[in-house]
């Protein structure tokens, strides 16, 4: 397809995303690497506080895994929910108040967290489609691109939750060691002012 790109007046360089390769969370993985996960997340959160922030954590059960393994003191900002209206009701919260943070799997668009709604990002683990939706593993078997390509625009969107205007800022961060694989077989999925915002951390 042909298409015209404008150019981009966003200063992204005040939204850096932080990629942490060491440490997978693939499904053979993910089980060593959580307490890591743990431990990192309850750094970032120290690092932002009085701020709000999402976690995308992808699935219901890491969510709770992470939940569960924060620190209390992190524990209490943490804003679970369970179906679409619980969720917008989450969603809301970081309107008025500060100092809260969104965890689920599903926080990937629909949500406009500008300003201080929202200033932190973390995706604990890359977002594929479910391997265990027949359909959807029988559309990847017939073209394995599309499903890298979905995962790739389920990150951009994600990440884009926070920054809404030229002005806007957020942190994001990628802790998943996975998102290289993701990247060198969808490389051209990712703009180039999303590549240049990635700064790889050595922990």
């Amino acid at each position: 397809a042909k298409y015209l790109k404008m150019e981009n007046n966003f200063n992204f360089e005040k939204s850096p995303i932080y990629y942490y390769n060491k440490h997978r969370m693939s499904y053979k993985d993910i089980e060593k690497n959580l307490p890591w996960l743990y431990k990192k997340i309850d750094e970032i959160l120290d690092d932002h506080p009085n701020e709000n922030g999402i976690i995308h954590s992808v699935s219901y059960d890491l969510c709770m895994k992470i939940f569960s393994n924060v620190s209390a003191k992190n524990k209490k900002r943490l804003l679970v929910y369970s179906g679409s209206e619980e969720k917008q009701l989450v969603l809301n919260t970081l309107k008025t108040t500060k100092n809260k943070v969104v965890i689920g799997p599903s926080v990937l668009e629909g949500f406009d967290g500008f300003d201080n709604i929202t200033r932190f990002i973390i995706f604990a683990k890359i977002p594929y489609l479910s391997l265990g939706d027949n359909f959807i593993k029988a559309k990847m078997n017939l073209n394995p691109l599309w499903y890298a390509w979905k995962a790739s625009l389920a990150v951009i969107q994600g990440f884009g939750r926070g920054i809404r205007h030229k002005d806007d800022y957020c942190e994001c961060y990628l802790l998943d060691g996975c998102f290289s694989d993701l990247f060198n077989s969808s490389r051209k999925s990712f703009p180039q002012e999303f590549i240049n915002r990635i700064k790889v951390c050595d922990d």
